[in-house]
């Protein structure tokens, strides 16, 4: 609301009278009318007023935290758009890539967008301190459309995040350690809008880049061992774990973003050779059953893919670019720069 247009209302709020007392020479009815009308403008007026106060109220953080200054678009104008991160959550219009929508305000932090709610009514995004990206803790967050965040976490080595099918959870990867000290991993669900995470499975070795299936059953992740990582699922409970893919035989160190297909067929990811700055996707088939294709040739650098909401298009980081192509990688098209931690996350359609 306008400044003006606020004071001026409160204006007229302080000067309206406390007790209405309505003219003489009214009939019953009249007088009652008269009393009725002048009683909804105050509270009208009130009403107006007390909103602006209270929708400037948020928590601090941990809890929700303050919106941007700026005027912050609702989500539903960036709908089929394109979330990457880097000192900023940006929303990249693939039809336009110049229609660009700034989601954040952080100072001194990389955002790296990781997922959008099946509704589009939140995005999840991992944040750390650019000063010194590679051993800064990282803790995730949920950005809502009124620009105020949730702290899901509190650890400080976060290796990954997807919501479940329903939006009512966050699963995520934890590893602390290394490998001459032993690791201290697992798989962890907390509600989406905060509270006590849950360790759903602990595999072992370091894990990474869990995501949930689309129909809510399944979740992907890298696990394995130290030496020896693989592409593994785990049932929605934790239970029944397989191996889907050893990493090592194709030579594989890590894995940079996994995503499924909106139909839950296939899996797209980033394998990194022991050159951690050399890395291409590949596609595979959601159950293991089929070998692996490599989606993308060119450059040395193709990470965190994510899938249209209509599964036509992928987008990923090529480099420093936001980049879309086909799900056979082929008609690829450069979209804008972007920073190699941006991440990406392509927002559904609609609910």
């Amino acid at each position: 609301m306008d400044t003006r247009m606020r004071e001026r209302l409160a204006a007229l709020a302080e000067d309206a009278p406390t007790v209405l007392t309505p003219p003489p020479g009214l009939t019953t009815r009249a007088r009652r009318r008269a009393v009725f009308t002048a009683t909804a403008f105050v509270v009208a007026v009130g009403v107006i007023v007390s909103g602006g106060v209270v929708g400037a109220r948020v928590l601090t953080r941990g809890g929700r935290v303050p919106a941007a200054p700026h005027p912050v678009r609702p989500f539903d104008g960036v709908r089929g758009w394109i979330v990457v991160g880097g000192r900023q959550l940006m929303a990249v219009n693939p039809a336009n890539p110049s229609d660009q929508v700034q989601l954040t305000t952080h100072d001194g932090v990389i955002d790296s967008p990781l997922g959008w709610s099946s509704d589009g009514a939140m995005l999840l995004f991992k944040q750390w301190a650019f000063s010194n990206a590679d051993t800064a803790p990282s803790d995730l967050y949920v950005l809502h459309a009124d620009g105020s965040e949730v702290q899901l976490t509190h650890d400080g080595a976060i290796t990954g995040a997807s919501f479940s099918p329903d939006g009512s959870q966050v699963v995520y990867g934890l590893t602390t350690g290394n490998g001459s000290s032993g690791y201290a991993s697992g798989i962890y669900v907390v509600p989406s809008m905060g509270g006590t995470p849950a360790r759903l499975s602990h595999p072992g070795g370091p894990v990474g880049e869990p995501v949930w299936s689309p129909d809510g059953s399944r979740i992907a992740y890298v696990g394995g061992t130290v030496g020896d990582p693989s592409i593994d699922t785990v049932a929605a409970d934790g239970s029944h774990g397989h191996t889907l893919l050893s990493l090592a035989d194709p030579g594989f160190v890590d894995i940079a973003g996994m995503a499924w297909s909106p139909d839950g067929s296939t899996l797209v990811f980033g394998g990194m050779m022991p050159d951690i700055h050399t890395s291409q996707l590949y596609s595979m088939s959601a159950d293991g059953s089929s070998p692996l294709t490599q989606l993308t040739h060119e450059g040395s650098y193709n990470v965190w893919p994510s899938w249209s909401p209509d599964g036509t298009r992928i987008a990923y980081i090529a480099g420093q670019n936001l980049t879309t192509m086909d799900p056979d990688g082929s008609h690829r098209d450069r979209l804008t720069e972007a920073s190699p931690e941006a991440g990406s996350a392509w927002s559904p359609f609609g609910a």
